[in-house]
């Protein structure tokens, strides 16, 4: 999310979004502020983002929440989510984001038809690959 250039671009709002994932971590952080690892892990990405330096410093806190995000993928091009963060019972410090697809949008159709080509491709592929061997 800080560190790779390329992955920034699929964001259409990557300062907002990037911004809020850093708040969250924050909430998480607390947590685990003993923890050498997670320490080592924050200054290595204050060191290697100015972005992340920047905001976690402003010590921004923001809990889990339902969010939208528009990503750039570089088949599908634009695809719009609602994103739900939810934490797993049986420990609660795990976090799993589920990202749906946005209603009202193509987002849903698109990733179907992409799924349905690939499919389409991988059992030609292997027909192929039987045939031949």
């Amino acid at each position: 999310m800080f560190t790779n250039e390329e992955f920034k671009k699929t964001f259409t709002d990557w300062s907002s979004v990037a911004q809020g994932m850093v708040a969250r971590f924050r909430t998480v952080y607390s947590k685990f502020i003993d923890d050498p690892w997670i320490e080592e892990f924050v200054n290595e990405l204050k060191s290697e983002s100015k972005e992340f330096d920047l905001w976690w410093s402003m010590h921004n806190v923001k809990t889990a929440d339902n969010r939208f995000k528009t990503i750039i993928h570089p088949v599908l091009c634009k695809l719009d989510f609602e994103e739900t963060s939810l934490l797993v019972a049986d420990n609660t410090s795990l976090i799993m984001n589920v990202f749906t697809p946005l209603a009202g949008t193509d987002t849903k159709e698109k990733i179907i038809q992409f799924l349905m080509s690939q499919t389409v491709l991988w059992h030609t592929y292997n027909s192929l690959n039987l045939f031949f061997h």
